[in-house]
This record gives structure tokens, sequence and C-alpha cells, in this order.
């Protein structure tokens, strides 16, 4: 028997309770169960279901998701980066390491690190993802023996295989705008100054419409394994004509076709193509020179073309002029240069530059003559002001000074 008040056992015999003092008129016959469990299987039961419905609210707003990776447009913009960056801290292996397995077959380490080996630093910027590529503008500088080499650019990756983001050298294209040495060049003797000019010049002959012939000078300022491209006075090749060039490398044994790319009716320039291959390119020099400074000048005054039309060779007997002088006034925009040298018919469209460094300053373009006739003062076009008319025709071009970014 138990107490129906607080549970306890009783003694068959009791009257009362012993532990509540409960008469024994309220003992049940049985012991009545404790509703304590009751109570906490549906407190453990309300818990359990919060937890349940806490944590799909969360997992519904992505608290418990996995982290989201970044777009592929950022990555790939990463990767681009991150490659030139390895580069400039020169761990060239962690570089290499992103390439593209095709790219690697094909060009094992020690063979791609001989192109990276004299670059000093190499940054990208302007970068942007478009499709299945990321297009860049890089500055590069490289060690050389004249200074620092530095190359702005721009250029292309191709991405391949997206979800490990390599890169394919196959598609790597840089066109280069301009590069330039922060270090002047060593001055050397004017004799072996002039032999490294040289090469750089080509004769220009021209029949215009009217059948009416003339001459001039051309200089080359770009140029690759197919094409050269040279830099001229626009009347030497006007508009109308044909024209055809001579170059002086000794590479080519016949005249060349010449095609006019660019014309800058303004300032009396062009630039010319012709499919001669390989011919060294003149330094330029975007600022001015001072009053008073040496210069020089190279090219084929008429009386040179009139000593090779009386030879046997003909025009292929024909070999440029040099000729010394001084600066003598910069028109006060800059954009002309009075110089001293002598000067004929046919020096049009030559270069005018530091005799003891080759740099070019500017292309001859005019001769004033006196009351005599004898030439009292002759004009070059500085390539301070042309610089936007050849930065704009995107010719590879070498250059002392930096251009504007």
């Amino acid at each position: 028997m138990y107490c129906g008040q607080c549970g306890a056992k009783l003694n068959g015999q009791a009257g009362f309770c012993h532990a509540c003092g409960a008469t024994r008129g309220a003992f049940p016959a049985t012991r009545q169960s404790s509703r304590r469990p009751l109570y906490w299987g549906l407190g453990i039961l309300l818990a359990g279901l919060l937890v349940v419905i806490i944590g799909a609210v969360m997992a519904a707003n992505g608290a418990f998701a996995p982290p989201t990776p970044p777009p592929i447009a950022d990555r790939e913009r990463a990767l681009v980066t991150s490659y030139y960056s390895d580069i400039s801290s020169h761990d060239l292996q962690a570089a290499y390491n992103r390439l593209s397995p095709a790219a690697k077959r094909s060009q094992e380490f020690n063979s791609w690190v001989d192109a990276y080996g004299s670059i000093e630093t190499a940054s990208v910027s302007n970068v942007a993802v478009s499709n299945d590529s990321v297009s860049f503008r890089l500055r590069q500088q490289n060690k050389t023996d004249s200074g620092t080499l530095t190359t702005i650019s721009n250029g292309s990756w191709h991405i391949t295989n997206a979800g490990g983001l390599r890169l394919n050298t196959e598609h790597l294209a840089l066109l280069y705008d301009s590069y330039f040495l922060d270090k002047p060049s060593k001055t050397e003797p004017i004799s072996s100054i002039y032999q490294k000019i040289k090469p750089s010049l080509a004769f220009v002959l021209t029949r215009t419409s009217d059948n009416d012939v003339g001459s001039g000078t051309a200089f080359c300022i770009g140029s690759d394994e197919t094409n050269s491209y040279y830099l001229t006075s626009l009347h030497v090749v006007p508009d109308g004509s044909v024209s055809w060039i001579l170059p002086m490398n000794g590479k080519a044994t016949d005249v060349a076709t010449v095609n006019v790319l660019f014309r800058d009716v303004d300032h009396d320039a062009a630039i010319i193509q012709a499919q001669i291959p390989a011919v060294p390119i003149l330094k330029l020099q975007a600022g001015l020179p001072t009053e008073g400074q040496n210069i020089a000048i190279a090219g084929f005054p008429f009386m040179q073309v009139e000593i090779a039309a009386l030879s046997d060779m003909g025009l292929k007997g024909l070999t440029p002029s040099l000729h010394l002088g001084t600066i003598n006034a910069l028109v006060p925009d800059g954009s002309m240069i009075e110089f001293d040298a002598t000067t004929d018919h046919g020096n049009s469209g030559g270069p005018l530059f530091n005799p003891e460094t080759g740099v070019v300053y500017g292309i001859v373009t005019a001769i004033a003559p006196g009351e005599s006739q004898a030439v009292q003062g002759s004009f070059a076009t500085s390539l301070k002001v042309l610089w936007p008319f050849i930065e704009r025709s995107k010719v590879r071009v070498l250059s002392t000074d930096a251009p504007p970014e």
C-alpha cells in the first residue's frame, strides 16, 4: 500500500502515512506514477524541434553553406597578376607552374627561364576579363648594357581549363607601344656612331602621277622578321605617287616597293613600310636638343644621286653622306629645329641626330637659301611634336626617354 498524498510505501496496519501524515482513507491500493518523466520528455522533444527549426532557417540563409569561391573572372585576373608578380620577384618556378600543361610541354623550364633572366621588374594594370581571355597593360624592365630597358605594352592571355586556371603561352600576344632606355648610350667616336647609323638609312625614289621623279631619305624606326618601318618627310612620298626604297643594311639586293602607312600633313611626316627584314632601328629622342649642341645629319643629297647615276652600278652604288653642324635655334613651340650642317635636296626625310650617341632628334625637312642662293639655314621637324603621331602608328620604336603613359 502506498500513500495517495506522497506516494510513500505504508505498513499494511498503519492508520496514517508516517511520511506526510495523511489519513489511511486517502491511500490508493497501488502506487501512482510520477509525472516528472513525462515533463522531461516533452521538454526534450520541444528543444529538439526548436533546434531543427533554427537550423533550417540558418541553412536557408547560407550560414552552414561552404564558402563560395570567388567568381571565375576574379580568379583569372588574380592569376595573371600573380604570374607577373612571380616573375618580378624572380620566383620563376612559381610563375612557370601557372602555365598550362600544353605550354609546359612546348617549352621546358630551363629554356623558358632564359627569356626571363634579364627581367628586373614586371607589373600589369588595366586587367580585364572577356570571354576566355584576360587583357592587360604590361610594364617590364630589363637589364641591358646601356641601362634599364623599360617596355610598355598591351597584351592578352588565353585562359585554358577554367577549373585549374592555367595560362596558355600560345595565345600570348604583346603589342608593343614603345620602350625606352633610362640611361643615355655611352659616348663613342663619331666614326663608330655613323657606321651604326648607315644600315638604318634608305634611299627613297618617287614617281608622281605626272611622271616627275623625286628622291629623298628615310630611316628605320621599327623592324621584324618580315617588314621594316621607316620615318621620312611626307613631301618625299606625296599622295598619289609610287615610291621605291633602297635599304643600306646590306641584306636586300633589290629595290623594294614602299607602302605609305601613315601621313601627318600638319608636320610633313610619313611612316612607310617595306618588305625588308631585320633592319637595325635608330633610337629616338622625344625631347628637344639644346641650342649650341653638336648635331649631324645623314642622307642622300642630290649630288650623291648624280654620282651614282654616272657609275656603272647605278643606284646600287649609292652611298649616304654624313654632315656635321650645330643646333642654331629652336622654334618657340619646339616643333622645328634650325641647324647649320650642310644640307641639299635629297636630304629630306633623313635623321637629325646626336653624333656622340646616335640618338635622333628630328627629320630633316627644309632648307632656306639666301639671296645668293647659298643655304642660310636648314630645318628639321622635331620628334617631340611628332611623338603622338609615332605612338598612334603602334610601330615598335626605341626611345631614350619615356613617352607619356
